[in-house]
């Protein structure tokens, strides 16, 4: 099984750029919740994306040593924005093209992130992975596995913070074959925050 893990919820900074943001200390009680709903020293292989708020989110879950994979990072982004959410609809509406200056693509973004991901189920096949990572780059790979062409807005604004997305046995091999056909992914709340767009 494939378990795809949002961060949780993260100290905002508009001085600094979103990558280096670390977790709000407010959010730790949300962690405890995450921790005990699913059955994680089970999992014996964690990854990571290289931002401190996924890393801090893995190390509060597991004692097993994390690897932090790079192309599991967040779509780059600009500056801070007022405007956020009007850029994340403009990614999520056109995804070959840059919403604004300085932003990822969401076509490159969501190719690194599935190609890492492959490469990480590929290491260990049958055996459950977990991964540490971002909720934009998260949502573009869900509208990917569901054959979707653009990501809802709804479905973003929807992840909590943390959040729990899983892929079956099953469906990772599928996925890995490129089987024709949507692929979903099965939600499990983890007590976060409630959802508030920006990360």
């Amino acid at each position: 099984m494939l378990l795809v893990i949002r961060h949780a919820r993260t100290r905002k900074d508009r001085d600094r750029p979103a990558e280096e943001w670390g977790l709000d200390p407010a959010g730790l009680d949300e962690m405890r919740a995450g921790a005990s709903a699913w059955d994680w020293p089970a999992v014996r292989h964690w990854y990571s994306s290289p931002e401190p708020k996924a890393v801090a989110t893995a190390r509060l879950l597991t004692s097993t040593p994390v690897e932090v994979v790079d192309d599991l990072r967040e779509l780059r982004r600009g500056a801070w924005s007022d405007e956020y959410d009007e850029v994340v609809r403009r990614l999520f509406a056109r995804t070959a093209e840059s919403p604004a200056p300085g932003w990822e693509p969401g076509h490159e973004a969501v190719q690194r992130f599935d190609s890492a991901l492959r490469g990480l189920a590929r290491r260990h096949p049958g055996e459950d992975v977990a991964v540490v990572t971002h909720g934009l780059v998260l949502s573009l790979w869900r509208a990917r596995l569901a054959g979707a062409d653009r990501v809802d807005l709804s479905d973003w604004r929807s992840l909590a913070f943390p959040d729990l997305l899983t892929l079956s046995g099953d469906a990772v091999a599928a996925w890995l074959a490129d089987h024709p056909g949507p692929l979903e992914l099965r939600r499990v709340r983890l007590g976060g925050s409630p959802p508030s767009g920006r990360p």
